[in-house]
């Protein structure tokens, strides 16, 4: 009954299923067509490599990058030019392919056998020109001529027109002519001092030359397109009237322009082209298609476009995650329902089931293995002696398995022997296949069904442990549990967290399962008929801010009509009882039984319908789950590294993060406003599944509020917490050292040791860090000059330390936001302070391997925009620090937003070292989207990456995307054996 992966060639033998699709990043682009295949080209978002191709039959569904060279149809190397690989056109001349391109702002021409490269020149030259030109368009004359019109970069960006040799080597001497500049008003919105006019495109037409181009700079709003006629190649040109013909106006994007025209299969003239990547930004800009019509004006052709055409093409991949893997639903055909979910240490999975049989027996609690969450393995009985109290019954229903300290807790429930009703109970094991011993007493009781479906959950910001459970057309409970997991805890009270009603699948709940995300807390549960011919049963959800609620249906959060989040579709019926659990990629799966329509129950049939096993990727969006039904065909597996590897981000959410190395141990914290978790592991990329422990809870008013930014040092022997904090007003933010005397921060107290005055006036103060060095102990740190007024700017400080809790010496001045990249306050699609905020925080000492020079990363801009970003400050190791002179400051960012990569806001890091000493790591944030979606809380995710070093600098590249597989830090030993 297993279910192997589907790799990708199965998928093009079973037909190809296409996940949801994704903008095209090539500025500047051009379509080559031949032989029913389109081939895309352009500027990519890093464009110091080559040129990358994609591929198309329809224009709409694109794959690629399929260039010959790793996606590549001209690679850095095999022809001219360094950088700056710009604006490519594609043609066929003699029996060849040609490409010509501009490279380090001149023009180069290489070819190849195939449109998908390699592009080659066997000498590796650029066209002769005295002085830069760029943007090349090769047109070939019906009288066999072949002219080059481009860009030269002469007061400002002017189209010239020049004809090329025969071997397309060099151009004509004596043909050289201007053909266009920047003139008219429409052409230069800014009035700029050097005037653009770009991107050139001919086309002929009944011996009439049309010049297409583009004008004003590509970052300007207005960026567009426009055109001019001749009768001859080389002019005069006149300006069509009409301009611009493409432009914001039109098709309401920003910076639409430079482009190329081509025909589609059925002779239809197009014209691809970029748009800006948003209306606030313009990178990476994204590439689009709109058709060109053809009209009569005072008996004069003229061109237009038809808007209702405009589109952007999308990269469709096959329904396949990164590893090429896929999956179809049922994962497992046989009959296990109300599947419960855990992952183990060494990375198994197992699934827990209610009774029935497995490889023909008849099991208690059935359990299945998977490395995968797609190919399972029977296991056999997980429960095979019955509890006492339930020792007559074969009922074993939906059981639910906790890990807690070195033991697993199975709580299930079953008919009482009293025959009255159903209880619930919990057995223990060593091992996650059993078997579990069940305790002699049930934890609750009591008539009919009212008490099934139990799922324990234990918060991992308070450690408190709560059961819940519920159905029999009654509330769903919960009730907070003793440290033991086997009894209530003394003094609690049951209490009704979610009710029945008269909507469609909610006149009976139950099967809850919680999880926490976003901040919140949310309750999936599932209503309201599971099995039988009238079989009407779904998923629902309602979120909280504790996980006793109280609970707001997802229904009335939204004034929708419904909760639903999973229902049936013609395939599979009945889809309910689920469990949850995130992959190595940090997507949350649903798993939950679904009755398959071709074998449902039929009126004076059957009685029992095999309920089978099922998953499912479950998306979110404004807070709350993507409504969704069973998936029936192949698609994307989940994503599961294996143990030498992770991707990026670690955790959903995590700002501020720090990790200290200490014993064999990481120690990491981070952001979480009213407390401070602590982290304990041995593998930095496995945080999810880190020992974890709310190590200090606020005990004052005056510092309850907004715990930002903590890190925890080992100095002295002992363990110190150093934070911000204020009383609810955040102009009051105030540093603050807590101390732990234990040898292990997970014992004993951490007990204040008070404010850390910073000067004389207690100015505002955050992002506290240590630095150790040659025998003194200093602070840095993020505070006001004076107090706030209106502005607000915060600078970087540094003191000498007497303790960790007192300063030595006065507070000194290293840097304050300058450079106009510091100064980002503004947020461009999300919220913005009321007055104007300038950012210098969160610095992090690093010294370099050779030891001679100190360097300070600091966060500069708003957290809240995108544009967050590291600045540096470096001195040498003998200086002194308190002297300002001493550190000079980086001109420009050294680590930022990677919007090609889908990551923004990138900041507040930390360092720390691999475990065998020999690489150093960044551990910084960043979020997936330019802003916190609304309802989805605070997105900013701790990511890791390793850094370089070149001649005594640190070398930090661009944030990784998501999707990339990471080698883990070097010497790391996996928690997954």
């Amino acid at each position: 009954m297993k279910k192997s992966l589907l790799l990708l060639f199965v998928l093009f033998l079973s037909g190809l299923v296409f996940a949801s699709g994704q903008h095209i990043y090539l500025a500047d682009p051009t379509i080559f067509y031949e032989n029913g295949t389109y081939y895309l080209y352009g500027t990519g978002g890093d464009s110091n490599f080559g040129f990358q191709v994609y591929t198309s039959k329809d224009l709409k569904s694109w794959e690629g990058p399929k260039g010959a060279s790793n996606g590549y149809a001209l690679k850095k190397g095999d022809s001219f030019g360094t950088k700056g690989f710009w604006a490519p056109q594609v043609f066929r001349y003699n029996g060849k392919y040609y490409m010509a391109y501009t490279a380090d702002e001149f023009i180069a021409i290489a070819s190849s056998d195939s449109p998908l490269g390699p592009f080659r020149q066997h000498k590796i030259e650029k066209l002769p020109a005295e002085i830069k030109q760029i943007d090349p368009y090769v047109f070939f004359d019906d009288d066999g001529k072949i002219y080059l019109y481009h860009v030269r970069l002469t007061e400002g960006n002017r189209l010239f027109v020049a004809e090329l040799n025969k071997d397309l080597t060099a151009i004509k001497e004596g043909t050289l002519k201007e053909c266009i500049s920047a003139t008219e008003n429409w052409e230069n919105t800014q009035q700029a001092e050097w005037p653009v006019s770009e991107g050139p495109t001919i086309l002929k037409e009944d011996g009439v030359y049309y010049f297409f181009y583009s004008t004003n700079d590509f970052r300007n709003i207005d960026y567009a397109v426009g055109y001019a006629t001749s009768k001859s190649p080389y002019g005069p040109w006149k300006k069509y009237e009409g301009n611009p013909i493409i432009s914001r106006r039109l098709l309401k994007h920003n910076g639409t322009g430079h482009g190329d025209i081509f025909k589609d299969d059925k002779g239809q003239l197009r014209y691809v082209f970029h748009t800006h990547h948003s209306d606030t930004l313009v990178s990476p800009r994204q590439t689009a298609i709109v058709t060109l019509k053809k009209d009569k004006r005072n008996g004069e052709p003229v061109f237009g476009i038809l808007p209702e055409t405009f589109f952007f093409p999308q990269i469709y991949l096959p329904n396949v995650n990164d590893y090429g893997q896929a999956f179809k639903n049922p994962v497992w055909s046989e009959d296990f329902p109300d599947p419960a979910i855990i992952r183990v240490k060494d990375g198994t999975y197992y699934a827990y089931a209610t009774n029935g049989k497995q490889k023909g027996e008849f099991c208690n609690i059935r359990v299945l293995k998977s490395p995968d969450l797609v190919n399972w393995e029977p296991m056999g009985d997980a429960l095979p002696q019955k509890a006492a109290w339930a020792s007559e019954t074969d009922t074993y229903w939906a059981p639910h398995v906790q890990y807690y300290k070195g033991r697993y807790y199975l709580y299930f429930s079953a008919t009482h022997n009293d025959k009255k009703g159903m209880g619930i109970g919990v057995a223990v094991a060593d091992s996650p296949a059993g078997p579990f011993i069940p305790e002699k007493k049930e934890i609750v009781r009591g008539e009919s069904f009212e008490n099934i479906d139990p799922m324990l959950f234990i918060d991992s910001r308070t450690e408190r442990k709560y059961l819940y459970w519920g159905s029999a057309f009654k509330p769903l409970k919960v009730r907070e549990m003793a440290d033991d997991l086997l009894t209530f805890k003394k003094g609690s009270k049951q209490k009704d967290i979610l009710f029945p009603s008269s909507k469609p699948y909610e006149t009976l709940l139950e099967g809850p399962w919680l999880i926490e995300k976003y901040g919140k807390y949310y309750m999936f549960y599932s209503g309201d008929n599971c099995c039988g011919e009238r079989a009407h049963y779904a998923v629902m959800v309602a979120k909280a801010d504790s996980p006793e609620g109280p609970f707001i249906p997802m229904a009335k959060a939204t004034e929708t009509e419904s909760s639903v989040i999973l229902e049936a579709n013609e395939h599979w019926l009945a889809p309910g009882h689920n469990s949850i659990i995130r992959d190595d990629a940090g997507d949350d799966w649903i798993l939950y039984h679904a009755i398959d329509a071709k074998k449902k129950a039929s009126a004076g049939k059957d009685t029992y319908t095999q309920r089978e096993f099922l998953i499912d990727k479950l998306d979110w969006k404004g807070g709350w789950p993507v409504k969704m039904t069973p998936s029936f065909g192949p698609a994307a597996a989940p994503v599961i590294t294996d143990k030498n590897t992770f991707r990026n981000p670690l955790l959903s959410s995590g700002p501020d993060p720090w990790a200290l190395w200490h014993d064999s141990c990481y120690y990491y914290v981070n952001t979480a406003q009213d407390c401070i978790i602590l982290k304990r592991t041995k593998d930095i990329t496995d945080l999810r599944n880190a020992e974890s422990k709310t190590v200090w809870i606020p005990d004052h008013p005056s510092y309850a509020k907004d715990v930002w930014a903590p890190e925890i040092h080992f100095l002295n022997g002992k363990w110190y917490l150093l934070f911000a904090a204020d009383d609810g007003n955040t102009d009051n933010h105030q540093l603050y050292c807590v101390e732990n005397t234990s040898a292990d921060p997970f014992k004993g107290e951490f007990k204040m040791k008070g404010r850390i005055s910073t000067d004389k006036d207690n100015n505002w103060a955050i992002d506290g860090t240590y630095l150790e060095h040659n025998g003194k102990l200093y602070m840095f740190w993020s505070g006001w000059k004076t107090r706030r007024v209106s502005t607000e700017t915060q600078c970087i400080w540094i003191a000498e330390m007497e303790n960790p809790w007192t300063l030595k010496s006065e507070r000194v001045k290293i840097s304050e936001p300058e450079l106009d990249w510091e100064r980002i306050y503004k947020n461009p699609n999300g919220w913005t302070p009321s007055y104007i905020i300038y950012v210098n925080e969160g610095p992090q000492p690093l010294k370099n391997p050779e030891g001679d020079k100190i360097f300070l990363i600091y966060s500069a801009s708003g957290c809240w925009t995108p544009h967050y970003q590291l600045g540096m400050l470096y001195a040498d190791a003998d200086a002194d620090l308190l002297d300002p002179a001493s550190w000079t400051k980086s001109p420009q960012s050294v680590f930022s937003q990677a919007p090609e990569n889908h990551v923004y806001g990138t900041g507040h890091n930390s360092f720390f070292k691999s475990p065998d000493g020999t690489e150093d790591w960044i551990l910084y944030h960043g979020r997936n989207t330019e802003t916190d979606p609304p309802g989805e809380g605070d997105t900013r995710a701790p990511r890791a990456q390793k850094i370089t070093w070149k001649n005594g600098f640190p070398v930090f590249g661009k944030p990784f995307p998501n999707a990339m597989i990471l080698n883990k830090p070097s010497g790391t030993i996996s928690t997954r054996k």
